[in-house]
C-alpha cells in the first residue's frame, strides 16, 4: 500500500535524502498530493508577496490600494490566513503551470532532449515545498506567538535566517531531483538549477539594499 510522501518520515527524506523521495514514491504525480503541495506553495507566496509590499510601503514606495488593504491582512491573522488560504490557490495554480513550464524549460537548457510535463511539474512542486513548508510552518508558530503579522514580521528574526537557508536548500533539492528524474548534463544542471537562481537572489538583495538606501 502506498504512502502519503507528506507524512513526516517522507518528508525528512525529501529535506535531506531527495534522491530517495524521488524514486522511492509512486504517489508523487496523485492529484490530491499535487494539489497539497502547490497549497502550500501558494500560501508562502502569498506571504512573501504581503511582506514585499509592506516591505515597499516603509520605503516610501506603496503599491495602490495598499493604505486600504494593507492593514486589512497585517493588522489581524484572521485577515492574513482568509487572504493567505484563499490566495493561495490561485497562486499555487499559477505556479504550477508557469513554475513546472520554466522547470522544463531549464531541463531542456540542461540537456534533456524530451521532458516529461508532469514529472518536471512533481520535481517543481516537491522542490518548491522545501522552502514554503518550512515558511508556513513558521507562520503558523508566529500566529500563537504574535497578535498580528506586521507584529510577527518586526519581532520575528527566525524569518531572516529561514528565507536564505531554506531557499537555497530548495534549489538544492531541485537540482537533485533534475538529475534524478532526467538524463542530463551534469554541469548545465548546476548552472541552470542552482547557480542561476543563486545570482537571482544575490542580485535581489543587492536592489533591495539600494532602494533602503536611496528611500526616504
Amino acid at each position: 500500500m502506498n504512502e502519503s510522501p507528506f507524512l513526516p518520515r517522507h518528508l525528512i527524506q525529501l529535506f535531506v535524502q531527495p534522491v530517495r523521495f524521488f524514486t522511492g514514491h509512486p504517489d508523487l504525480e496523485k492529484r490530491a498530493n499535487l494539489v497539497l503541495a502547490m497549497w502550500i506553495v501558494g500560501i508562502a507566496r502569498v506571504a512573501d508577496e504581503i511582506t514585499e509590499l509592506a516591505d515597499r510601503a516603509e520605503l516610501g514606495l506603496p503599491r495602490p490600494g495598499w493604505d486600504q488593504v494593507g492593514p486589512i491582512v497585517t493588522e489581524s491573522w484572521l485577515g492574513f490566513w482568509a487572504t493567505a488560504l484563499v490566495a493561495g490557490v490561485v497562486s499555487g495554480l499559477f505556479l504550477y503551470w508557469i513554475g513546472g513550464w520554466w522547470f522544463k524549460v531549464r531541463l531542456r537548457f540542461a540537456g534533456a532532449s524530451d521532458p516529461a510535463a508532469k514529472r518536471a511539474r512533481v520535481a517543481y512542486a516537491y522542490s518548491s515545498f522545501v522552502y514554503a513548508g518550512a515558511a508556513v510552518l513558521l507562520l503558523l508558530g508566529e500566529t500563537l506567538l504574535y497578535v498580528d503579522f506586521a507584529a510577527a514580521r518586526s519581532n520575528s528574526v527566525i524569518g531572516l535566517i529561514l528565507f536564505p537557508v531554506f531557499t537555497i536548500w530548495s534549489y538544492v533539492i531541485g537540482y537533485k531531483a533534475a538529475i534524478t528524474l532526467f538524463d542530463l548534463s551534469l554541469w548545465k544542471a548546476r548552472f541552470w538549477f542552482f547557480i542561476l537562481p543563486l545570482l537571482v537572489i544575490v542580485v535581489g538583495y543587492m536592489l533591495l539594499v539600494v532602494a533602503m538606501l536611496l528611500g526616504p
